[in-house]
């Protein structure tokens, strides 16, 4: 049922058409909402200080799954940049870096170059015309996640990984993988001034931070798309890229604004709990740990298997109407 993308957005008090027109939580049927959970929530619905919007796909680019979390400041024109734009971009970006080969990956390691590269263009092509289109003083923040199957799509191997997981970010998003015996590795971090190696970056391009940790004294963010504001090579759209190797018993969890309390201990207890299902802890995450009365945040929940499931079952739906 995921052959078209689940898309729910928050920001100004207005949803975009393509979404649903009254819930910021978004589920399909009782089968999705186990593997799948989309929540985007801010407490004052009528002008939040920052939007947030999540987009989930599966198997509309065929063999790929996709999902992505954005997250606006200082408005929302660059956030509907993104929206429009960016999962085209990267899907685009991983087709043309397929060779139909087997794919190779450690399990344990940053993206290589080609990977790094294909982001880095999908992200900039998107911080572009977003520098050209929105106010100077709008920006987004991109987290973005595609599932790869790393045998034929339909296939399982209990002993071997399922799937290759890369994950790319600009911004302040935050992404945890969580493994079936509770280990949590946090494949990305939010790029802040409090990250020493981003302010050091910053400060050497001739860009300053303030004692709030604000670049240029006005951006809580060290890299983001948008913000014509503050030159690219102060706060470049460069996302961080991991690929690792991911088995049916992770667990997926990303999320926009992560509260400072959401440790990874938090996200294992949740991830893991048998009896929530994906859209619950979705909607934990987004609606319990709001930071204040004027911010957005989203999160995305998803159970790498039964993602993979729904990624084979439309595959082969597509397969039969060919």
């Amino acid at each position: 049922a995921f052959g078209d993308a689940m898309y729910a957005q928050l920001g100004s008090g207005a949803f975009s058409p393509a979404s649903p027109a009254a819930a910021f939580g978004v589920k399909a049927d009782e089968r999705s909402a186990r593997w799948l959970g989309v929540a985007v929530n801010g407490a004052d619905n009528s002008a939040p200080l920052v939007s947030a919007a999540a987009r989930v796909e599966c198997g509309r680019t065929p063999g790929t799954a996709y999902a992505e979390l954005l997250s606006g400041v200082g408005g929302s024109a660059t956030l509907d940049v993104a929206a429009a734009t960016l999962h085209r971009a990267v899907l685009q970006a991983t087709n043309d870096d397929d060779d139909g080969g087997d794919t190779d990956v450690d399990s344990d390691r940053a993206a290589d170059d080609d990977v790094d590269s294909d982001a880095r263009a999908a992200f900039e092509s998107v911080d572009t015309l977003a520098r050209l289109t929105a106010p100077a003083t709008d920006g987004a923040g991109a987290l973005t996640a595609t599932l790869r199957p790393l045998r034929r799509v339909c296939e399982r191997d209990a002993q071997q990984p399922l799937a290759v997981l890369t994950v790319s970010n600009v911004g302040a998003g935050r992404a945890l993988l969580v493994a079936a015996d509770g280990v949590v590795r946090e494949l990305a971090q939010p790029h802040t001034a409090d990250n020493s190696d981003e302010r050091a970056r910053v400060l050497s391009v001739g860009g300053s931070v303030d004692e709030r940790g604000r670049v240029g004294g006005v951006l809580p963010l060290t890299r983001v798309l948008g913000f014509s504001l503050l030159p690219a090579r102060v706060v470049p759209a460069e996302p961080s890229s991991v690929r690792v190797a991911v088995s049916a018993g992770d667990t997926l969890v990303l999320t926009s604004h992560a509260p400072a309390h959401l440790v990874a201990a938090d996200a294992a207890r949740f991830a893991l709990d048998s009896v929530a299902s994906a859209q619950e802890v979705a909607d934990l995450l987004a609606f319990d740990h709001i930071p204040d009365d004027n911010t957005a945040v989203a999160a995305v929940v998803l159970r790498v298997g039964e993602w993979h499931d729904a990624l084979c079952d439309q595959t082969m739906k597509t397969n039969d109407e060919l």
